[in-house]
C-alpha cells in the first residue's frame, strides 16, 4: 500500500499535466513518475508532449529572432527583402505545423505582410487585390454555396 499511494499519486499529476501541457507542469510530472518507480510507458506520453512543448518554444524563439533580425536589413535592396521575407515565412511555417498559436505569430506574420509589400513597391509589380464578404442570407435561401476559401492571410482560393 506504501509503494502503490506515491504511484496513484504520480499518475494523477501525469494525467493533469497532460491536461495543461505546460513544461514545468509535464516536468514535475515526470519527474514524479521517475521517483514512484512507475515504468516508462506510463509517462511516455508525458515525455513526447514535454518535447512537442519545447520543440514549440524553440520555434517561437525562431520566429521572434526572425522579426528583430528583419528590422535590421535595408529596406531598399530587394534581394535582401525579399530573401528576409522568405526566412520569416518559414519560420512562421515551422512554427505554425508545430502547434504555436496563430496568437502567437501576428506581430511575425504583421512583419512578413510588410516585407511582401516591400517586395512588391521595390518590384514595381501590379497587385491585385480583392475583398470578399459572406452569403447574404437571401443567398443561402437561394441555394447558392461560398466558392472561396481563404488558405492563408494572403492567399484566396476559387
Amino acid at each position: 500500500l506504501e509503494e502503490e499511494l506515491p504511484k496513484v499519486k504520480a499518475r494523477e499529476q501525469l494525467a493533469a499535466a497532460c491536461e495543461v501541457r505546460t513544461k514545468d507542469a509535464l516536468k514535475q510530472a515526470i519527474e514524479a513518475a521517475q521517483e514512484a518507480k512507475l515504468e516508462e510507458a506510463e509517462y511516455g506520453k508525458a515525455v513526447e508532449l514535454l518535447k512537442k512543448e519545447e520543440e514549440k518554444e524553440r520555434l517561437l524563439a525562431a520566429v521572434v529572432k526572425s522579426v528583430e533580425d528583419s528590422k535590421a536589413i535595408d529596406m531598399t535592396d530587394v534581394d535582401v527583402v525579399r530573401a528576409t521575407k522568405d526566412a520569416l515565412g518559414d519560420a512562421i511555417k515551422a512554427a505554425t505545423t508545430a502547434g504555436v498559436s496563430e496568437v502567437s505569430l501576428t506581430d511575425a506574420e504583421l512583419r512578413r505582410k510588410k516585407l511582401h509589400n516591400t517586395v512588391e513597391d521595390l518590384k514595381g509589380s501590379i497587385r491585385v487585390f480583392c475583398r470578399i464578404r459572406p452569403l447574404s442570407s437571401k443567398e443561402k435561401d437561394q441555394g447558392d454555396a461560398a466558392c472561396t476559401r481563404q488558405a492563408d492571410p494572403m492567399t484566396l482560393v476559387v
